[in-house]
C-alpha cells in the first residue's frame, strides 16, 4: 500500500537569519530589490511548497506570493520589490 503523508503547515517557519534583501542598491524609479528566505520545519529542515505571502508598505510593489522549492527556498529573484517613493519600505511576509 502507498501513503502519501502531507506536513502540516503549521510546523512551517522563516529560518531564522535566512530573510535577505539582495541588490540593495535600488533608486527612487526603477530600481528593484529581491527579498530571499528559507522555509524550514520544527526541525530545521527544508519544508518544500510552502506559500509564502508579501506585502510592502510606503506604496512599494511586491511580488504577493511564491512557493518554496524543494530547499525550502524562495529566491531572490522570485520575489522583486520596487518602489517610485523615496524612504523606508517595511515587507511583511506570512506563511500561508
Amino acid at each position: 500500500a502507498y501513503s502519501n503523508f502531507k506536513r502540516d503547515i503549521t510546523h512551517a517557519r522563516i529560518k531564522a537569519g535566512s530573510v535577505k534583501m539582495l541588490s540593495e542598491s535600488a533608486t527612487v524609479g526603477g530600481g528593484r530589490n529581491y527579498v530571499s528566505l528559507i522555509v524550514v520545519d520544527d526541525q530545521g529542515q527544508p519544508f518544500p511548497n510552502v506559500a509564502v505571502k508579501f506585502s510592502a508598505n510606503n506604496s512599494a510593489s511586491i511580488t504577493p506570493m511564491a512557493v518554496s522549492n524543494n530547499a525550502g527556498e524562495i529566491s531572490g529573484f522570485d520575489v522583486e520589490l520596487t518602489s517610485d517613493k523615496s524612504g523606508v519600505v517595511t515587507v511583511t511576509i506570512s506563511l500561508n
